[in-house]
């Protein structure tokens, strides 16, 4: 009696052939989001964008643990590497405390530890990006642990319309903000990049060298870095094969990934040299936790609602979310926020069978002769690709009934296979439910066959994209375990709640002072408090005084809302305001911006 995922799938390749099930029996579906459905660490992506801007490939194995961990341990503890540190009289620190006292400092700055730890033997798991030397050292140590989330982030900063994979610079004006190989006209490298003296030769590992002489602004946690980094000796190798390369793919919801680079662009290009280093990081990671979320629910909406209407919809939207300004201290806004949440998490627990309709979509239309070589590119847009699988589904389209045959037959096939193991007996009412279109049918029974677990991929994506991590100072969410019932039966629940971080109002009121015009040109601006709210619900989907579509919510909650958010930001020195007129509560930063005032390099 077949019980197992392992054994399902065997069904599955007796029924379809094995080279259908191998491209069918995934979680991901690159043309709406170009990663793989997991959990993943925010802080693990600076270094690797470092590497892959001044790389130009994706990064493979390198000699971290070699040049640190004991001999025979499988990984390099903080104590391994202050030892080496001190031992090889690469920092200024002796004496018998020297040890515990360098550890301390790499750990509080440098190398973070297995489950947050401040013990000085736990594993060594990611390096922070205190400076671009963190991309010479191989942490986490598998690039897969990423997520692939590195490479859509360099194709959205990148900005290439077209290819496959993304290039460097062919010729004069194609380098914008973040060109590939090249290390002082890359925003972000240089932004970190002080005291490097960087070689042309992007594929060399030991391109790059720390410049003594450079060095007078430096930071502890910056020379430490640059030390461990010249322990290690170069960078990490390229990955091995075709698979090296950057994929020139975006997320289905452009409009957001446009958004999300236009706002790393800005807050780098205007604070990159004047903002604190720990203040820049947190910025920049909070940019990054804000625009994946935002492209994540917005991309996940995106291909349901093109699945559901076989027609493209506004690249505009944004799934509604309702913010808890008051982090939590009032139960009924954060009751509200957690219900706007949970929404939100449905929303990616449909995306298995979604992503799994799209896939046999693709499958069937490659092995049809009247379809086979007209699907559009997937590259690096993808949604006239989707809308034309979706078209498929539509009786009208001219393929409809010969795609709708050819998945009956694999639906019958496949419940006979699973008739004969006594599979699972829900994934064979669904397999024969004739009502339902027989593409979305083998779908339904594909997803179940991969097991309930195949929807929590998507929502640890989401909870990762949030920083639901409580050790986060970045994190964007409360969570707290609830219980519910559900048939008549108790069970214990992740209850979510958005708030507003100190970190994540830091970074929200820096980037829109300032506004990019239409030529290109960044402009410091006046911004009331009403004006930012609203930017809040265009640009982001978080409402804040404002109930989101199909959610009533009374007004003196929402009243209450925006008044805590108000005294919030003026305790953070971010609002000011004479009287009580809207239009006189403006919002201020907490640092002053380099003197760059045009980004048309940059748009």
């Amino acid at each position: 009696m077949a019980s197992t995922t392992g054994s399902y799938r065997k069904n599955a390749e007796d029924a379809l052939t094995v080279a259908t099930v191998r491209r069918l029996w995934t979680s991901n579906y690159d043309p709406v989001l170009p990663v793989q459905p997991h959990s993943f660490a925010i802080g693990t992506l600076l270094p690797a964008l470092f590497y892959l801007f001044r790389h130009g490939v994706r990064r493979g194995s390198g000699q971290f643990r070699a040049a640190f961990a004991p001999p025979g341990a499988k990984s390099a503890a903080t104590h391994d590497v202050a030892s080496r540190l001190v031992g090889a009289s690469r920092v200024g620190t002796r004496g018998p405390a020297a040890d515990a006292i360098v550890g301390d400092l790499v750990l509080a700055h440098c190398l973070e530890a297995q489950r947050h730890s401040a013990d000085r033997a736990a594993p060594i798991i990611r390096a922070y990006p205190v400076h671009y030397f963190a991309s010479w050292l191989d942490l986490p140590a598998q690039y897969v642990d990423v997520r692939g989330l590195s490479d859509m982030l360099a194709a959205i900063l990148a900005a290439q319309p077209d290819g496959d994979v993304l290039r460097g610079p062919q010729g004069p004006g194609e380098a914008g903000a973040f060109p590939l190989g090249r290390f002082q006209e890359n925003l972000l490298l240089r932004s970190f990049g002080e005291a490097v003296e960087s070689g042309r030769k992007a594929s060399s590992l030991t391109a790059d060298s720390f410049s003594a002489g450079a060095a007078d602004g430096l930071s502890v946690e910056q020379t430490l870095m640059v030390r461990i980094a010249e322990a290690v000796g170069e960078a990490p190798k390229p990955a091995p094969g075709d698979a090296a390369p950057i994929a020139n793919q975006l997320p289905l919801a452009r409009v957001a990934a446009e958004e999300f680079g236009e706002d790393f662009r800005v807050l780098l290009a205007q604070y990159g040299d004047s903002v604190p280093l720990d203040a820049l990081m947190a910025m920049l990671e909070t940019s990054l936790a804000v625009g994946l979320t935002v492209m994540v629910l917005a991309s996940a909406q995106l291909a349901l609602s093109i699945l559901d209407t076989y027609q493209p919809v506004p690249l505009e939207v944004r799934v509604p979310l309702f913010v808890d300004a008051s982090a939590g201290s009032s139960r009924e806004l954060r009751d509200l926020a957690e219900e706007s949440m949970a929404h939100a998490y449905q929303v990616m627990r449909r995306l298995p069978t979604c992503f799994m309709t799209y896939r046999v979509l693709e499958q069937l239309a490659e092995e049809d002769p009247h379809l086979e070589g007209t699907l559009p590119p997937s590259t690096p847009h993808g949604r006239d690709r989707i809308v034309a699988l979706a078209r498929l589904l539509d009786s009208r389209h001219p393929r409809a009934a010969a795609v709708s045959d050819q998945a009956a037959r694999q639906c019958r096939r496949l419940g006979s296979e699973l008739s004969k193991s006594q599979g699972p007996e829900d994934v064979m009412a669904v397999l024969q439910e004739t009502a339902v279109h027989p593409v979305q049918r083998l779908a339904d029974g594909l997803a179940r066959l991969m097991g309930y677990a195949g929807e929590m991929p998507f929502v640890q994506l989401l909870s990762s994209s949030l920083v639901s991590d409580e050790a986060s100072p970045n994190r964007l969410v409360v969570q707290r375990r609830v219980r519910k019932t559900v048939a008549g039966v108790p069970r214990s629940a992740d209850a979510r709640a958005l708030v507003l971080s100190n970190t994540t109002l830091d970074y929200l009121v820096h980037r829109h002072l300032w506004a990019v015009t239409a030529t290109g040109a960044c402009e410091r601006r006046a911004l009331t408090l009403a004006e930012f709210l609203k930017t809040l619900r265009l640009r982001y989907g978080l409402f804040v005084d404002v109930a989101p579509p199909g959610m009533p919510i009374a007004a003196d909650l929402l009243r209450t809302n925006r008044l805590v958010l108000e005294q919030r930001l003026r305790d953070l020195g971010l609002l000011v305001g004479v009287n009580d007129s809207e239009s006189m509560k403006l919002l201020q930063p907490r640092f002053h911006h380099q003197e760059v005032h045009d980004v048309r390099s940059i748009s």
